[in-house]
């Protein structure tokens, strides 16, 4: 085909400029992120071999080497992962000749569990390699350590019923305690009793505080052998206990269990010593504090001062009440610190790197007009210049060619040359507490294809992140090895302008902030004033502070910055009743403008990612349905996450909640009124929840389910003045114009005759309860009983809501 000499030099010049405006556009958009016989080795998993799912398992290691030569091993668990990789938590560790070492490995169990195996590896030769037996249970079920030298004094817990799943309680010794908080995981109580505490190690009183601080419960007895006890629990413990004293009887206990069974009036030896600082005595006879508790974080430590396994306890009908009053019930967690996370949004926050973003605008413009004003104009007048038109087939590839080459380089350049780390952190602190948990998703970018070995400093441990790509490292696996104090994930290969991630979890020093907030109690409702002081080195940024019907917005406190608070807490039904992270006024992905704020989106995807929808409805997260919360974003590190041996930049992105403990104040003159955000709550069924409970259909509504109410502030009241269950029918139901026999719809816990109670005569609004002091048993906890309700369709549940309001006498 031949062409006219012009049109071939358009087709020159134009073509290559199509292809250079591809090739700079298209390289630099965003980029959205995709036994040996002389070695024995011996495991144990768990708490007695159980565990839960989505949680981690402690694994206690015993290596021995009984040859001479010492050996530089690697001992790991394992196990083949969904991708048909193996995913492996291992050790580095020295074994001289003729030495044994004991220790733990932590994994975490990811729900693709499937036959792990506890190995020891010499220069990649296996020597050791034996099966490790697991009994994963749901996250539902109850898990109870018990530590005693009396064991069938605590017979009773075996009747303890988890609110939905199987009760385990294991037999445990004080060396079988995890060195690490995240080891606790799956336990849900733990009862110590008649034995020396002094052999706790520093490292398991630290992970002890730190489980108790993420809703741990820990029951501890005295009497006699009280010192032996308390020896290494100090200051956890609600007394500083320093002597014994004799009592004519226990009344008082079976007074406080409301129970019509009557303790042996004899003699008993109770440990006394002073109440500390914010304990609350529960029970006492007379002056002597019988049962006392005190909080640490969310979670509680319960003081019997006397032995259940001595007279008059031992043979008490009731003492298995006791018991089911203390650790039946579950504690509140904080399920954005617990739950799985959202890999959607999750992935849309670690995209969201502003250095990845298009070029600006004006550079792609200019490199173009530059370009083809040299291609175009500027080599055609110089070659008909000196008449040497036909060297176009020369000059025009040359210009293309380096002009590619600017556009390359730009390119890089743009893309940088260093490796980033974007670290999306959620944070939760507490009163009094000086450790705070720290929930860290990390991403590393690489700006070429490069193998990387990321590195946490101590106390953290990483779990594999689905990130919906391929696996963290090389056939399909996943490493995590510890090695010294830190833990590393090695060979972490990334593609050119790719992503990989990982989850890491650990505690960090809570951030110095103050306060002396009170709550007023009275007839007319609840109140909070007093000031909070940030003491700390860090500016907090878009504060809010959130109560269960109430939020206000501090905006941005630096160093030594205080804010004055007065905030009525008084909640009602149609606002606010479960506490969301999402009310704060900062969840928003714009700030002020229309214009789209990259930092703001990287938030709010993160906020998605850790919180999604369902957790404020269900009985997952509807636990976080009371309580006081500092909070607001930093924008410095907080977490020890690196890349070890290069340099990097890094994003630093991270979410602070400070858990607030106000003193309680009440009017002796007035009665109190208790709003439902006073009350914690757990339910039988895990979609179901006191406020917004989803409608039910055929296959999936459940015949009957059990909410439990507890008192989530410290309220001390001497009767209990008025009881009132709410109950709503949802919109659905409503707007069908059904109707419903409400019958035997809801019962009551009568406490006094332990039995259920149905309520007569229910409607759709407020229920007054007859003799409410018959239903509200130790700390204020009441147990309502839902049954599925006879309605035109069988198959539907149509009870939206189901809460209480409470009148006491202080």
């Amino acid at each position: 085909m031949n062409l006219h000499p012009q049109r071939r030099y358009f087709l020159l010049v134009s073509l290559p400029a199509l292809i250079l405006m591809l090739f700079v556009t298209g390289t630099n958009q965003k980029v959205l992120a995709q036994s040996s016989n002389n070695v024995v080795l011996a495991a144990r998993a768990g708490f007695g071999g159980n565990c839960k799912t989505n949680r981690w398992v402690p694994i206690q290691i015993r290596a021995e080497n009984k040859g001479a030569e010492d050996l530089e091993a690697r001992v790991q668990v394992s196990y083949t992962n969904n991708l048909g990789g193996e995913t492996a938590y291992g050790t580095a560790l020295s074994l001289p000749g003729n030495s044994r070492k004991e220790f733990f490995l932590y994994l975490y169990y990811d729900g693709y569990l499937n036959k792990p195996q506890v190995s020891l590896t010499v220069k990649d030769q296996v020597l050791v390699e034996n099966p490790l037996p697991l009994n994963c249970l749901d996250p539902e079920s109850l898990i109870i350590g018990l530590i005693t030298d009396t064991p069938n004094a605590f017979n009773g817990l075996s009747s303890l019923t988890a609110p939905n799943g199987y009760t385990r309680i294991t037999r445990l010794k004080l060396e079988d305690l995890p060195d690490h908080p995240e080891g606790w995981d799956a336990l849900d109580a733990l009862v110590i009793a008649g034995v020396d505490t002094g052999a706790l190690s520093e490292q398991q009183r630290n992970a002890l505080t730190g489980w108790l601080a993420q809703g741990g419960k820990l029951l501890v007895t005295g009497g006699p052998k009280w010192q032996e006890i308390a020896n290494g629990l100090g200051t956890l413990l609600p007394l500083n206990l320093n002597n014994t004293q004799a009592v004519d009887n226990l009344s008082s206990l079976q007074t406080y269990l409301n129970t019509p069974d009557a303790l042996e009036t004899r003699s008993t030896i109770l440990a006394v010593g002073q109440v500390r600082a914010k304990a609350i005595v529960l029970v006492s006879q007379g002056n002597i504090p019988v049962l006392a508790k005190s909080q640490v974080g969310f979670g509680t430590v319960y003081y019997l001062a006397a032995d259940p396994g001595l007279e008059p306890l031992s043979t008490w009908k009731s003492k298995d009440a006791l018991y089911q009053s203390i650790l039946q019930s579950t504690t509140p967690h904080a399920t954005w610190m617990k739950s799985t996370i959202n890999t959607y949004t999750a992935n849309q926050a670690l995209a969201a790197l502003p250095a990845l973003g298009l070029p600006p605008a004006m550079f792609v413009f200019c490199l173009l007009g530059v370009y083809i004003l040299i291609v175009g104009p500027v080599n055609y007048v110089i070659l008909r210049l000196i008449k040497r038109q036909e060297l176009a087939w020369i000059t025009i590839p040359g210009f293309v060619i380096l002009f590619t080459l600017v556009a390359y380089i730009s390119g890089f350049w743009i893309r940088g040359t260093r490796p980033i780390l974007n670290r999306l952190t959620i944070v939760q602190a507490w009163d009094d507490v000086e450790q705070a948990q720290a929930r860290t998703l990390v991403g590393i970018y690489s700006p070429g294809r490069t193998q990387y070995t990321l590195q946490a400093g101590p106390s953290f441990l990483p779990s594999p992140f689905d990130s919906g790509t391929q696996a963290l490292q090389t056939n399909k696996g996943w490493l995590s090895l510890q090695k010294g104090t830190d833990t590393l994930l090695p060979d972490v290969i990334v593609e050119a302008g790719g992503m990989k991630s990982a989850m890491f979890q650990g505690s960090i020093p809570a951030l110095a902030f103050t306060h002396n907030l009170t709550l007023s109690m009275s007839s007319s409702g609840p109140i909070m004033e007093g000031t909070i002081t940030n003491a700390s080195q860090y500016t907090l940024k878009d504060i809010t502070l959130i109560t269960s019907g109430n939020k206000r917005s501090l905006g941005t406190m630096g160093p030594g910055a205080t804010a004055q608070i007065s905030l009525p807490m008084n909640n009602k039904y149609g606002e606010t009743q479960i506490f969301d992270l999402k009310n704060n006024p900062a969840y928003s992905y714009y700030s002020g403008t229309d214009d789209v704020n990259e930092e703001r989106v990287r938030q709010v995807a993160f906020m998605n990612a850790v919180l999604s929808d369902t957790q404020s409805y269900t009985a997952a997260g509807g636990n976080v349905s009371s309580g006081i919360y500092l909070t607001g974003w930093l924008d410095k590190a907080v977490v020890p996450m690196s890349v070890q041996g290069l340099g990097f930049d890094s994003i630093d992105t991270t979410y602070y909640i400070l858990s607030l403990t106000p003193a309680i104040r009440t009017d002796k003159a007035n009665e109190l009124r208790l709003t439902p955000g006073f009350f914690n709550w757990s339910s039988s069924s895990p979609n179901t929840a006191p406020y917004s409970t989803a409608d039910y259909y055929a296959g999936s509504a459940p015949d009957q389910y059990t909410l439990t109410f507890k008192l989530t502030a410290p309220v001390r009241y001497t009767a209990v003045k008025s009881l009132a269950l709410v109950l709503s029918v949802s919109t659905y139901y409503r707007s069908s114009n059904q109707s419903f026999d409400t019958t035997n719809t809801a019962a009551l816990w009568d406490w006094q005759k332990s039995a259920w109670v149905q309520i007569p005569n229910l409607v759709w609004g407020t229920n007054a309860i007859a003799d409410p002091a018959n239903y509200v048993g130790p700390e204020g906890e009441i147990r309502l009983k839902i049954n599925r309700i006879n309605a035109q369709n069988q198959d539907a549940n149509p009870v939206a809501s189901s809460y209480f309001t409470m009148v006491v006498q202080p």
